[in-house]
């Protein structure tokens, strides 16, 4: 009895040698053989996405003050890279701060173009748009464009004001 236990825990001492191996050799395969976040298939990125402010933290104001807007301050940044003109962008960041009390969105015209290469969904106050992808491909290149913001009635059907940034896009050949 004593040599078959010595022989099973053997036999498990050599399964779980294989078995550790086996695990690391495929982590080691995916760390250096590229496994990397960036090489997550863009299909499976959600693009365009709002994420919404928890509800609780979003300030109300009434309709006349939404509608009579005075102001409007900007949280976004004004280079976005794009790795080709069907990526979408890792580092384009655009926020409707709660310190705002109207719903916006925004269009980007590039300079020579007569339509818009994107137009955002509405962005309520204390939300922000990830993985922002173009409506029109663009080839490779850098491209001075103007993002006009549009500020939206509280029944968000009517523009109350706009106002304009400058944006830089660059777009990779890959």
């Amino acid at each position: 009895m004593g040599k078959t236990g010595s022989a099973a825990v053997k036999v498990l001492f050599v399964i779980l040698i294989v078995l550790t191996l086996g695990f690391g050799c495929y982590a080691g395969f995916r760390l250096f053989a590229g496994g990397t976040e960036s090489d997550v298939p863009e299909k499976n990125v959600k693009r365009n996405y709002v994420v919404l402010a928890d509800p609780a933290v979003v300030p109300s104001a009434s309709e006349a003050e939404v509608n009579a807007a005075s102001s409007y301050d900007v949280k976004m940044n004004s280079e976005w890279t794009f790795r080709n003109g069907k990526a979408y962008s890792e580092d384009a960041f655009v926020e409707n701060p709660l310190s705002n009390i109207n719903s916006v969105y925004f269009d980007v015209k590039i300079n020579g173009y007569s339509e818009p290469v994107y137009t955002s969904p509405v962005l309520p106050p204390g939300s922000h748009l990830e993985n922002i992808t173009l409506d029109r491909e663009l080839k490779a290149g850098t491209y001075k464009a103007v993002l006009t913001y549009t500020l939206l009635s509280k029944d968000e059907k009517e523009s109350v004001g706009t106002l304009q940034m400058a944006v830089k896009i660059i777009v990779g050949g890959n």
